[in-house]
């Protein structure tokens, strides 16, 4: 406490400066989170997933060792960022890497880890808190996991849905050879073939069909989740 002078601030500033500790982070995700579908429609969706890992592993290291509040201010934004970005993008890559058989499967897993994670993180917090420098390894801890999956993504091929719409047939060929049986590989292929021709047909869709309730009820749809989100973050389980 004493490296950001709270031991002698009042109430109201350790207030003031924890909520934007933890409001920052919620903003920095909701960045990241917009700039992810540019990057991983264009650069594709493994870069994606390692440039949110760099920045969330960036981030934490120099929260670990912060001295000083803006050490605690703008890495908050950096790792919010990252994780904006893999939330993004992660289920994408998921679905798009397994098989029809196991896709729901694998989006449940991703989803129960994420939820498990931030319960076995909050009994740990609590041990933590007796602690002074106890925040430091509830930061620095969750390097270990960036960096796990930074060293998996190195055997990971692109997503081949996102080398077809890009025309790299054989790269997409080469990607799932690495995830399919040799007799799923030319099939797949074709049906990602349909697909990506039946996306450029249709063409990129607007706003407006987004908030369409014509379109298959959209409006619906996208209001119904924006708010699910809002009370899931209104609840208190990111602060």
């Amino acid at each position: 406490m004493q490296h950001f002078g709270w031991d002698t601030a009042s109430q109201r500033q350790i207030d003031i400066e924890t909520g934007l500790i933890n409001g920052l982070f919620g903003i920095g995700a909701a960045i990241g989170a917009l700039c992810a579908p540019f990057l991983f429609n264009t650069k594709g969706r493994k870069p994606t997933v390692t440039c949110g890992a760099i920045c969330f592993t960036i981030g934490a290291a120099i929260q670990c060792a912060a001295v000083s509040m803006p050490m605690l201010y703008i890495p908050r934004l950096l790792s919010g960022a990252g994780i904006g970005m893999l939330s993004m993008c992660s289920p994408v890559y998921i679905a798009e890497m397994a098989p029809e058989s196991h896709r729901g499967q694998l989006a449940t897993l991703w989803q129960l880890a994420i939820t498990a994670g931030i319960v076995l993180v909050s009994i740990l917090n609590i041990w933590l808190a007796d602690w002074d420098e106890g925040w430091r390894i509830s930061y620095g801890g969750n390097i270990v996991f960036s960096i796990a999956l930074l060293l998996l993504l190195t055997i990971m091929p692109e997503s081949p849905h996102f080398l077809v719409t890009k025309g790299r047939h054989d790269d997409a060929r080469e990607a799932l050879n690495k995830v399919r049986y040799e007799d799923q590989v030319e099939w797949e292929i074709e049906e990602l073939e349909m697909e990506a021709n039946e996306a450029k047909k249709r063409g990129e869709a607007t706003w407006g069909e987004v908030f369409n309730n014509d379109n298959n009820k959209m409006k619906t749809r996208v209001l119904t989740g924006v708010a699910l989100q809002s009370f899931q973050q209104l609840a208190g389980i990111n602060a």
